[in-house]
């Protein structure tokens, strides 16, 4: 009764108590790796979500280098439709030009992969509950798509709605050396100074088709990287296996959420 009590008390977000994977319906498609590397999870929306591996210096100090972040629990979804990203504009959403990612008010990044799909990425803020993840409700807004409802997801003006938290994987390779990791596993030139902050790419990676977004988290180099959930184990081991090459450690979504918060450096 009382190992009952504690799992309760872990789903309803008691940060004092120890959270279990195993407990929650959604967490990660590859929860079990970061348990054996000594991951540590919280209520995240629901979701069981990896917030640190080590230390939360050492998860900070490894991401400025080559860190591998899981966001695959947090929700993620979009919208399809003619003229997608129009229509989004009109409904409040800053929506970037088609192969492109754009950062939203709330810290969503909301991406235009052609003219009529779009996608829409949780904030870097959201594991430690800083971001808000439902656009403000206001005159002609509906909710973010990403937002698990149990009338359904909301549509815009006729738009699709297209959920991804089941279908895709999301992970994160952030810091210096992420390029010359990503460098190895596919041949889009992503070299920062090409591949710019809020560039995107539909390609290969590893041998499988891959979302690849640039989308800092503060001064952070981050590369978001998204494709279909059931290579999620293959892709996250092929990058797991290059990482010590370049001095890269797993790291958990806290790590993120604190570059995000960072004051910008002058340049």
């Amino acid at each position: 009764m009382k190992e009952k009590t504690k799992n309760k008390r872990a789903r309803d977000g008691d940060d004092a108590e120890e959270v279990r994977p195993e407990d929650f319906v959604r967490r990660s498609f590859v929860g079990r790796d970061l348990l054996a590397a000594g991951g540590r999870f919280a209520n995240v929306g629901g979701a069981a979500l990896c917030v640190c591996v080590g230390s939360e210096e050492d998860d900070a100090a490894a991401a400025q280098v080559l860190g591998l972040c899981d966001f695959s629990p947090l929700p993620r979804g979009g919208w399809k439709g003619e003229e997608a990203a129009r229509v989004l504009g009109e409904h409040g959403y800053d929506a970037p030009p088609p192969g492109e990612i754009r950062k939203q008010q709330n810290g969503e990044w909301l991406a235009t992969l052609d003219p009529g799909e779009t996608l829409l990425l949780p904030s870097y803020s959201a594991p430690l509950g800083d971001g808000n993840p439902v656009i403000p409700a206001k005159a002609g807004i509906q909710p973010s798509p990403v937002i698990p409802a149990k009338s359904g997801i909301q549509t815009i003006n006729g738009l699709l709605p297209l959920p991804r938290g089941d279908s895709h994987f999301e992970f994160i390779l952030s810091g210096a050396r992420a390029f010359d990791l990503m460098r190895r596993l596919c041949a889009v030139n992503l070299h920062p100074a090409v591949f710019a902050n809020g560039a995107l790419a539909m390609t290969s990676a590893a041998r499988t088709g891959v979302i690849i977004a640039r989308a800092d988290a503060g001064d952070l180099l981050c590369y978001r990287i998204l494709g279909k959930s059931s290579l999620a184990q293959y892709f996250w081991r092929c990058v797991c296996e290059a990482l010590p090459e370049f001095s890269g450690a797993l790291i958990g979504a806290t790590a993120l959420t604190n570059a995000e918060k960072q004051k910008p450096k002058r340049r």
